[in-house]
């Protein structure tokens, strides 16, 4: 219940932000690292963050990165180690439809073919 308020309140943060004013934000480019370090934040596991950075650098944009960079926890109790599922979970309570759909699919993919590289599991 603790982690559903701090989603929520981090996306409220977002759409607040979004209307009043924070349109005005400087649009970053959307790199491998920037998404990487984004989901890193949100506590996507490394192995499941470099796959996802690569496969979503074409996927979206700032906006949406942007979105993803907010939704990551603020202070030292929303941290630490999850499961890649839990913490995509997490970032389901994101505003854009196509940003949840690119994790999702990404995911996916990257479930697959991390598993082929390591048949043991990750």
């Amino acid at each position: 219940m603790k982690l559903l308020s701090k989603a929520l309140a981090a996306t409220l943060i977002v759409v607040g932000v979004s209307a009043c004013g924070g349109g005005s934000r400087e649009p970053q480019p959307v790199t491998e690292d920037r998404i990487e370090s984004a989901l890193n934040a949100n506590n996507v596991p490394q192995i499941m963050a470099g796959c996802l950075a690569e496969k979503l650098v074409d996927k979206i944009n700032d906006e949406q990165l942007f979105e993803i960079e907010a939704m990551a926890p603020q202070d030292e109790s929303g941290g630490g180690a999850m499961s890649s599922r839990d913490a995509l979970d997490r970032l389901d309570a994101l505003n854009d439809k196509d940003t949840r759909d690119a994790l999702a699919l990404g995911h996916a993919r990257c479930i697959i073919s991390i598993l082929a590289d390591n048949p043991g599991g990750f």
